[in-house]
């Protein structure tokens, strides 16, 4: 078996074979260079590694064609490959940049295989080595620090040290050289084994210097040495390849006991003491870091560490997080008794303060990002004991929403959350520093407590002292935005909290957060330019310009909705020309309309039958005046045709040449009033892309994550009651080229609203506003509603309003889409249940009568009770 350590730059691996060019320009980016490589196991290499320059060490498995070796340790296997060859690759791949040292069992020298010593170590790349084994020259390692007992002066002169006891091979012989370790193990009289946090070294007394040896007698294993020395090549006879340097020593030519006692030096007379952070996310706290920010370069220094016990093992190893990462702790075994980690309950809230030493190379763990240190603890402090936890923070077990929204406090510890909630902070501060720096806005809050807005959704109602009289909690800043353009404010904004009173969906809360905007003298183009930027300046990655525009009859023909998923390619197909002829088909049906939706063989969306049957029942219900008919091709087209009796054959074969249908596809088709008839089809689409997302059989297009807008919405809609409603809001202007519409066929009126669509969900709507009072009036007047409640704003438009336009930006869906969270609960601190309930606290709840006389609440004895409140324990 051949003992190997190698230093190596990993490379990508490919199906195909490829050359490797010779370093230092390789075939694949790997610039900066990194000047000293990092001690990696042969089991831990990724993709992510690729182009790091490491260090490995093992027995060779396996050699083959002189340039192929399988390099194997305690934590798996690597496969090497020489320079200026090709070779197919696997996961990863690793070109040989310098042999350090070679070992083979039963004595057999590396130097007798030709193929591999001239390809190697004659190699240009077998230069001197000048880089430690450890992760750096000057780490200080646990086990280092655990010697140096606290000692500044002996930490500072291992900090200071230029090289380790791990650094040196035959390439070296004839350097002088300084080194700082202990005695290693049991010792003759002329030689020694010098041991540091990073390798073993042999060191030779002279005969000639007697005094060396008698330095060696009052040595212990307890003391920290420095040997100053030459490293030479041992005799043949004396090379031990089974120990790194195995073929050199150090001859000595002095050995210093250091003094742990000995003052360290002050320069220019001022003593270099830590400041206290005056800014950043340490300022103002205790803690001088937080538990994902250390790293190799603090490696010496002492700190302060606050967070939770997430993990501990064998009483002396426990891990702390906090908001920021996790850092691995070690209790010296003298304090193990002491502090008794294994009794502290898991998330319970420590402070920790320590001195950062550098992991072994053994157990450097590139998952984490402080996986290169670990913290030798001086002091551990309980600061609160989690005697309550009803489930721990692991991310391969987590608790159910009813369980997690209960104990809402601590499901926040998941890494999920706090990065969702930083990233909502992130775009939030983003939007107001692009409003107020950018674009010189004004943010106005404006009061949560108002009146009744007629024609909208339902209120939540708040009852006062007054006896019969009620606030309403504001739907959104609608009105008083408005009234503020009329009083000059004429660029506004407001993170605003908005209340409706529905039925909670995945998407809906029953309060939620919008960015809510405004602008005199604007267009509908002037608002969706300013959103477009304002979208781009705070997304997390960056968003195409400009955004995709259509109008609400193109989107809704394309898509059955006028919020589509366009991350998959299941559109519609307009076949309306080939069934309107049918009388059959289209009388007494007006603006009938015909669309059909294929999917294809390799869509691979699984329709079985009682999926299909759903879909049908489903479609019945929602849209009574849709014929539905879907149909499964199993066999030759010209008898399907046949059996699509209700179309005819002829039909049906002219819509088979169009759709380009073969045989294992499945058609929709509808028909009926043309909007009804998209509208069903876009439900059936959007069933079809849930199911096959789930099972992950769906490709997503290029334009998954671009958002577009949809224009021209019309600006009513006929009610359930054949009343007219708005599509938007009362508030909302009408196209200018259809005013000559707006008594005559309002239907046909289109509006100056807009909605911004990403991912399937509206993220934000907004319109060109109605400035004439008379108009506003007259739009009342069509929908019934009376104008008294809104004189306040009537007022305001009379008393030379200008024109104005806003948006409103959805900032719960926003941030969802933005983290990829499957709900806007997951982006909210406290979220409602699906119910509109709050687990956490157990509301709504019951008032006492005496709160209620208060205010003149009667509530009858028959009404149903509130359910009991969830238990709080598990």
């Amino acid at each position: 078996m051949t003992m190997w350590r190698a230093a190596a730059r990993v490379a990508d691996g490919f199906p195909i074979r490829r050359p490797f060019r010779s370093f230092p320009n390789p075939g694949y980016p790997m610039e900066p260079f990194e000047t000293m490589p990092r001690r990696v196991s042969c089991g831990e290499l990724r993709t992510q590694h690729i182009g790091a320059l490491v260090e490995l060490a093992g027995s060779v498995q396996e050699k083959r064609l002189g340039r192929f070796l399988l390099l194997r340790d305690a934590h798996g296997t690597t496969q090497l490959v020489i320079p200026d060859e090709t070779m197919v690759t696997g996961q990863v791949e690793v070109s040989i940049q310098e042999v350090v040292m070679v070992r083979v069992n039963r004595g057999n020298f590396i130097k007798n295989d030709k193929n591999i010593r001239g390809k190697m170590i004659n190699s240009q790349t077998a230069s001197v080595r000048n880089y430690t084994t450890s992760a750096y020259a000057k780490s200080l390692t646990t086990e280092e620090y655990t010697k140096c007992k606290g000692s500044e002066s002996l930490i500072l002169q291992m900090q200071n040290r230029a090289e380790t006891c791990g650094d040196f091979s035959s390439d070296d012989v004839g350097r002088k050289v300084t080194l700082i370790g202990w005695i290693h193990g049991q010792h003759l009289p002329r030689f020694i084994k010098l041991k540091d946090g990073h390798g073993i070294i042999q060191c030779l007394i002279p005969i000639v210097k007697p005094e060396l040896q008698n330095v060696l007698k009052t040595i212990t294993s307890e003391d920290v040495l420095q040997v100053v020395g030459t490293v030479m090549a041992r005799p043949t006879s004396q090379v031990n390849m089974q120990e790194g340097g195995g073929d050199i020593e150090i001859l000595v030519n002095e050995i210093i006991k250091l003094d742990p006692n000995l003052p360290v030096p002050i320069l220019d007379e001022e003593i270099d003491e830590p400041k206290p952070n005056e800014t950043g996310i340490n300022s103002h706290t205790w803690r001088t870091h937080t538990c994902g920010e250390l790293n190799i370069e603090h490696v010496g220094q002492q700190i302060t560490l606050c967070g939770w016990l997430e993990h501990c093992r064998l009483g002396k190893f426990f891990t702390i997080r906090d908001s920021y990462g996790v850092t691995q702790c070690i209790i010296s075994d003298e304090n193990v008794q002491a502090y008794s980690i294994h009794n502290i309950p898991l998330e319970s809230t420590l402070e920790v303060k320590g001195h950062v030493g550098a992991r072994p190379a053994s157990s450097i763990n590139p998952n984490m990002d402080t996986g290169e240190i670990e913290v030798l603890i001086n002091s551990l402090k309980v600061l609160n004991p989690a005697t309550f936890a009803p489930f721990q923070i692991r991310s391969f077990n987590k608790p159910k929403e009813q369980l997690h929204l209960r104990h809402r406090y601590l499901y926040l510890r998941y890494p999920e959350m706090q990065s969702n909630l930083r990233t909502r902070s992130n775009i939030l501060m983003k939007m107001r520093k692009f409003l107020v720096d950018t674009h010189e806005f004004v943010e106005v809050e404006t009061p949560t407590l108002f009146c009744r807005t007629p024609g909208g959704a339902k209120e939540f109602i708040v009852p006062t002292r007054h006896k019969g009289q009620f606030y309403s909690l504001i739907q959104s800043p609608q009105q008083h935005k408005q009234m503020l353009m009329a009083g000059a404010i004429d660029r506004y904004f407001q993170v605003a909290r908005c209340y409706r009173d529905e039925a909670t969906r995945i998407d809906r809360q029953p309060e939620f957060t919008q960015m809510d905007i405004e602008m005199s003298f604007a267009s509908r183009e002037n608002i969706m330019s300013l959103v477009e930027d304002l979208v781009r300046c705070s997304w997390p990655h960056p968003l195409p310009s400009p955004f995709p525009c259509f109008t609400y009859q193109e989107i809704l023909s394309k898509y059955g909705t006028d919020k589509p998923d366009t991350s998959y390619d299941l559109l519609l197909q307009n076949i309306t020309n080939h069934l309107n002829t049918n009388g059959n088909l289209s009388s007494n049906v007006e603006d009938f309309g015909a669309f059909a939706i294929v999917v294809r063989q390799k869509m691979n969306i699984n329709i079985s039958n009682n999926f299909k049957k759903s879909l049908q029942e489903s479609a019945i219900e929602r849209f009574p005046n849709v014929r539905l008919i879907c149909s499964r091709i199993k066999q030759p087209l010209d008898q399907w045709c046949t059996s699509i009796a209700i179309l005819g054959k002829d039909v049906m074969q002219v819509i088979a040449a169009e759709l380009e249908l073969s045989i294992g596809e499945t058609l929709f088709i509808a028909y009926g009033p043309k909007d009804k008839v998209c509208w069903c089809l876009g439900e059936i689409r959007s069933k079809l892309g849930e199911q096959a997302k789930t099972n992950n059989q769906l490709e997503q297009t290029s334009s998954a994550e671009t958002p577009m807008w949809v224009i021209d919405f019309p600006l009513f809609n006929k009610g359930d009651d054949n009343q007219l409603e708005t599509c938007h809001h009362p508030f909302t202007a009408p196209h200018p080229d259809d005013f000559h519409l707006l008594k005559t066929n309002p239907l046909k009126v289109r509006s100056l609203a807009y909605d911004l669509v990403l991912a399937g969900n509206e993220i934000a709507g907004g319109s060109v506003r109605i400035h004439n009072s008379q108009l506003q009036r007259e739009v009342l007047e069509m929908l019934k509603i009376s104008p008294e409640p809104l004189e306040h704003l009537l007022k305001a438009l009379e008393s030379g309003c200008p024109p104005h336009a806003g948006i409103a930006l959805g900032i719960d869906r926003l941030v969802a889409i933005a983290c990829g969270a499957e709900s806007i609960r997951e982006v909210i601190a406290f979220p409602k249940s699906h119910e509109g309930r709050d687990p956490l606290s157990g509301a709504p709840s019951h008032l006492t009568q005496k709160d209620l006389d208060v205010y003149n609440i009667c509530v009858p004895d028959s009404i149903d009770p509130a359910p009991k409140r969830l238990r709080t324990d598990v």
